[in-house]
């Protein structure tokens, strides 16, 4: 394997990014307070941001003018970057922000005059960020696809074993004398979370012990299909276990990546009295915003149901109340405890929250003259995080649990370069956790080789 170790100076570092849209806060002389102007500023930036629901990532890159060592004006830069995030922060602004110091690297024009001087000493504000990174084109998963009619109730079995139970007249807006394409990604384990730029993390920051992750959509000829309001598909994620604890959850697109929000809808899993020859379990039912709920339950030599109507959740008590009183009407039930539904297509995550008791912020150094995707991957818990921010040099991870064995791992390809670089470091959260990362220069199939290994 080819290796060739980046080593840039931070002092020199070019950042590659594109361009939302940008507005600029501006310093006095070997300063990174900010003035009673620039807070308006912020201000006003902060109110533009707010209105717009779906967050992005942003970028905060700090100047100086050419006055000074290149090695304070470097600092200062960066401090006047920190000041910003800091100050939006404090505001309550929730989208993930990037901070690059670039010194006196891009100075205003006629750069000896005042006026130039005071537009170099300034913070750019990137709404919009993206960091090019185009490393993971080579690393996509092909959609599985499947011609399902709509006129009959269907089960689909996929490549990696997600079953997904589709039933009759789901979809909205059909002709219903014509099939549709049902397409579907399957994501179990960290390298396939790595190789899809995936994460197991709420839109909260809170950390999620995956039991595996889709990707659904279906079409019919050139029109994306979406379901009618109270259908829902029925999916069996091969990794559930009964009485894992885990709940479906959606992914929204938050800063640029996936993370996930817990459905309003996922079927419901208890047990009642299960040595009695009457034990009832739910095996599923929907906790909002549905009405139905179907309560199986198995007796000597027999499998019965009964459904109750009206979206209050109901105690075991009231369940054992209304099966006792209805008649019992006998139905086949194949593999349906371990169910969950959802009334949406999309990204599709079969969660649990993992609690930790202590946690910390972690902090990774790197040099190279471009700006990676970084991702710590728990070993003994299917768990990947994604950055927090960047500031500077250092990519930074937020309210991590510690002492846990760790992976972290970098990759990075820009679309205008054939290199792609990896960095793989395997290490042990803790207090006043700082690495360094070193990246490889790797062919595309090395690459896939040591995803694959994670």
């Amino acid at each position: 394997m080819k290796k060739a170790l980046i080593i840039l100076s931070i002092l020199f570092i070019q950042i590659t990014y594109c361009f939302g849209q940008t507005n600029a806060v501006y310093f006095e002389i070997g300063s990174y307070e900010l003035t009673s102007q620039t807070k308006r500023v912020l201000d006003s930036v902060f109110l533009e941001i707010q209105k717009v629901q779906k967050q992005e990532q942003m970028a905060l890159i700090g100047y100086t003018d050419s006055d000074g060592t290149t090695e304070s004006n470097q600092t200062l830069s960066l401090n006047r970057a920190r000041e910003v995030k800091e100050y939006l922060q404090d505001k309550g602004l929730k989208n993930r922000i990037n901070l690059f110091a670039k010194g006196e690297i891009q100075l205003a024009k006629d750069t000896g005059t005042k006026e130039a001087k005071l537009q170099s000493r300034r913070v750019e504000i990137i709404q919009n960020y993206s960091n090019n990174n185009d490393a993971f084109k080579s690393l996509e998963q092909e959609f599985q696809d499947f011609v399902i009619s709509t006129d009959k109730d269907i089960t689909l079995t996929c490549e990696k074993g997600t079953k997904i139970k589709i039933s009759k007249g789901s979809f909205e807006g059909i002709d219903t004398t014509k099939e549709v394409i049902f397409k579907v990604q399957e994501y179990y384990s960290k390298a396939s979370f790595i190789s899809a730029n995936l994460s197991s993390i709420t839109a909260n920051g809170e950390l999620l012990e995956s039991r595996g992750m889709l990707n659904i959509e279906a079409f019919q000829e050139d029109k994306k299909l979406t379901l009618k309001k109270g259908k829902a598909i029925e999916i069996e994620f091969k990794d559930r276990k009964e009485g894992d604890s885990t709940q479906l959850f959606n992914g929204i697109e938050q800063n640029g990546k996936i993370v996930w929000e817990l459905s309003t809808n996922s079927y419901l899993e208890s047990n009642m009295d299960t040595n009695s020859d009457q034990s009832i379990r739910i095996v599923r039912g929907f906790t909002k915003g549905m009405e139905i709920h179907e309560i199986y339950a198995r007796g000597k030599n027999e499998m019965s149901f009964v459904r109750l109507y009206g979206s209050k959740k109901l105690k075991l008590s009231e369940i054992e109340a209304a099966f006792n009183s209805r008649s019992k009407d006998k139905r086949e039930v194949e593999n349906i405890k371990s169910m969950l539904v959802s009334q949406n297509l999309g990204w599709i995550n079969c969660d649990r929250f993992y609690e930790a008791t202590q946690k910390n912020d972690l902090i990774v150094e790197y040099q190279g003259n471009f700006v990676p995707d970084v991702f710590l991957i728990f070993t003994n818990i299917n768990s990947v995080l994604p950055v927090s921010y960047i500031d500077g040099n250092k990519i930074v991870f937020r309210n991590v649990p510690i002492n846990m064995n760790v992976k972290l791992v970098g990759v990075f390809k820009s679309e205008d370069m054939e290199k792609t670089y990896f960095a793989n470091l395997k290490t042990k959260t803790r207090e006043g956790f700082e690495e360094k990362l070193e990246f490889e220069l790797l062919s595309k199939n090395e690459l896939k080789s040591q995803i694959n290994q994670l």
